[in-house]
C-alpha cells in the first residue's frame, strides 16, 4: 500500500520520526528512533492514509497475543539448549538420584565434549554436591547423588551450568520426603443405591490393615458432595435436563461426628440428604470417607449414590454418535419418559422443537483495551408432538444443513420436565470448536472425494471479509482467494487427478 504515512510515538506522546510507505508498501525508521529509554521510549506507530483510514500498532506488547491458546512455550535458548531431568520426582533418605540432561545447540545439533556442572542445593539453598561430567558422546550427560539418610526434607534443586560463575542454563526441582506407601485399605457400601431429597441412608465401613488385622480405633471423617449429571444407569444412551443449563453448583456438605472404628476395624454412620441444587438434571451424590492411621495418614475411598429425581423425567436418545450428522442427513432421536423410581411411562403431548444456534461477539472497551462476550441466538427451524410411551420409543426425526442445532422436548405441564440435546451437522475441522473472535468455522459437505467430484467448502466467518484457501497434496498446492459476507458462503473446490490420491 503506497502513500501511507507512518509516525513513530514516543511513551511522552513526542513524535519520534515520520515516513511514508513507497510502492512496495515499506517505509524505514532511523535505527536510533527506537532506541529511546523512558519516556522517549518508541510506544506506538500510527498510520494513517488520508482520511479514509487509520490504523495503530501498540510496540509496548507482543506482537500476536497467544495466551489464550495455550502455546506459551518456554524462553528460547541461547547459545546452548539443556533438557534436564530426574527419573522421578520424590525420593527418600538413602536413596540416589539419577539425573540426566542432553546439550543441543539451537539448531538441534548435539553438542560434544562440553563438560557441565551438576549443582545439587538443599531446601535452605545451601549447596549439598557439585558434580561435573565430561561431556558424553551425542551431548548426553548422567550424574548420580546418593541423599545421605540425615538429608534435609523438602525441595531440592538441581541447576546444570557450562561455567559455575555464570547463571544456570537449566534447572530442575526434586523432593526428598519420608513417604511410605498405604498401609490400610478400607471399603464403603450402602444401605441403599438410591436415595430421594430429604432421605437418609447407613453408610458402612470395613477397614483393615493390609497385613490382614482389623484397623481398630481409627478416626474416619468424610464428604458428601452433591453434582449434576445428564446420565441415568437404567437408560443407557438417554441424556436428561438442558443441555446449555449454567448456575448449577456442585454441593459439599461434610459429614461430621463419624464414629471410630470398632475391634473389627468396622464402623456405620447415616448420610441424610436435607436438600439439593435446583436443576432440570438428575443428580448423584458421592460418599467420600478417610481413614486415619495413628499417625495423620489418611487412606481414602469413595460411594456412589444415585439420587431420586422429584419429579417424572424426560429422555432423549441421538441415533447417531459423536454429537455430529453429516450436512444434509437426518437427525434421529428416540424420546422415552421415566418415573422418579427408574420405570419407563407414558406422557402424551411432548411438544418438541428444532433450534439453530448461532454465535456472534460484542466487543466492549474494558479500561484502555478491548474486550469481547460471545453472544449466542436461537431460531426455530422446526417444531412438533410426540407422545412417550411405556413399552415403545418413539422416533423424532429432522433435516438438518449445516451448523449447530439443539433439540429440546419439554412437558405441556407448567413446571414439567425438559430436556435437550445439542449436535452439529456437517464435517467440521478442529477451528470448528472456537469461541473467539478471530476463529473461522470451516465445513466439508463429504468425508471423501474420488476424482472429478465438487468439493464444497462452507465457510461461516465472524465478520465479512476475504478467505484464502490452499487445497491439495504435499507435492502440489493450488491457492485461491474469495470473498464471503458475514452470513457465510459455499466455496465449490474441483477435487482433479493432479493432486493423487490420499488426503487433500
Amino acid at each position: 500500500m503506497e502513500g501511507v504515512t507512518l509516525r513513530l510515538l514516543a511513551r511522552n506522546n513526542e513524535i519520534l520520526g515520520e515516513a511514508v510507505t513507497d510502492a512496495d508498501g515499506r517505509a524505514d525508521f532511523d535505527p536510533g528512533l527506537a532506541r529511546g529509554t523512558d519516556g522517549l521510549a518508541p510506544a506506538a506507530i500510527l498510520a494513517r492514509r488520508g482520511e479514509e483510514d487509520f490504523v495503530f500498532l501498540d510496540m509496548t506488547r507482543a506482537g500476536f497475543d497467544l495466551s489464550d491458546r495455550g502455546v506459551t512455550g518456554r524462553p528460547a535458548p541461547g547459545p546452548l539448549d539443556i533438557y534436564a531431568w530426574t527419573e522421578r520426582g520424590i525420593y527418600r533418605a538413602g536413596e540416589t538420584v539419577h539425573a540426566s540432561a542432553l546439550v543441543r545447540s539451537p539448531a538441534s545439533d548435539a553438542e560434544d565434549d562440553l563438560p557441565l556442572t551438576f549443582i545439587f542445593r538443599r531446601p535452605d539453598g545451601v549447596e549439598a554436591r557439585r558434580v561435573v561430567s565430561d561431556g558424553a558422546r551425542l551431548g548426553g550427560h548422567a550424574v548420580e547423588l546418593a541423599v545421605p539418610e540425615n538429608a534435609m526434607r523438602g525441595t531440592w534443586r538441581l541447576t546444570i551450568h557450562a561455567d559455575p560463575d555464570k547463571p544456570a542454563l537449566a534447572e530442575e526441582m526434586f523432593l526428598v520426603e519420608d513417604f511410605v506407601p498405604d498401609r490400610t485399605e478400607i471399603t464403603l457400601a450402602s444401605a441403599d443405591d438410591r436415595i430421594p431429597v430429604g432421605g437418609v441412608t447407613d453408610v458402612s465401613v470395613d477397614g483393615r490393615y493390609l497385613y490382614g488385622a482389623p484397623a481398630s480405633g481409627l478416626s474416619l471423617d468424610g464428604q458428601l458432595t452433591v453434582a449434576p449429571t445428564r446420565k441415568w444407569q437404567a437408560f443407557p444412551g438417554y441424556v436428561f435436563g438442558l443441555d446449555d443449563e449454567e448456575d448449577v453448583e456442585t454441593m459439599r456438605v461434610p459429614l461430621a461426628g463419624l464414629p471410630l472404628t470398632d475391634q473389627d476395624g468396622k464402623a456405620v454412620f447415616r448420610v441424610a440428604l436435607d436438600s439439593a441444587p435446583a436443576t432440570t438434571r438428575l443428580l448423584s451424590a458421592e460418599v467420600s470417607v478417610r481413614m486415619r492411621e495413628a499417625g495423620g495418614r489418611a487412606v481414602e475411598r469413595a460411594l456412589d449414590l444415585e439420587i431420586e429425581p422429584e419429579g417424572a423425567m424426560i429422555g432423549i436418545r441421538p441415533e447417531f454418535g459423536g454429537g455430529r450428522v453429516e450436512e444434509g442427513g437426518t437427525a434421529n432421536f428416540r424420546v422415552i419418559a421415566a418415573d422418579p423410581e427408574g420405570r419407563r411411562i407414558g406422557m402424551e403431548g411432548l411438544k418438541w422443537s428444532l433450534l439453530r444456534i448461532d454465535r456472534h461477539y460484542q466487543w466492549y472497551r474494558d479500561g484502555g483495551s478491548w474486550n469481547y462476550e460471545a453472544i449466542t441466538t436461537t431460531s426455530l427451524v422446526q417444531e412438533g408432538i410426540v407422545d412417550a410411551q411405556a413399552d415403545s420409543e418413539p422416533q423424532i426425526g429432522v433435516s438438518v444443513d449445516w451448523g449447530r442445532y439443539r433439540l429440546e422436548v419439554e412437558s405441556p405441564e407448567p413446571g414439567g420436565p425438559i430436556t435437550s440435546a445439542a449436535f452439529d451437522s456437517g464435517w467440521y475441522v478442529e477451528a470448528s470448536s472456537t469461541e473467539t473472535p478471530d476463529g473461522l468455522e470451516v465445513a466439508l459437505d463429504r468425508e471423501t472425494y474420488a476424482v472429478g467430484d465438487t468439493a464444497r467448502l462452507q465457510i461461516s466467518p465472524r465478520f465479512a471479509g476475504e478467505v484464502l484457501v490452499t487445497v491439495g497434496s504435499e507435492s502440489l498446492l493450488e491457492t485461491f482467494t474469495a470473498s464471503v459476507p458475514e452470513s457465510g458462503a459455499n466455496i465449490d473446490i474441483p477435487v482433479t487427478g493432479e493432486f493423487g490420491a490420499g488426503a487433500m
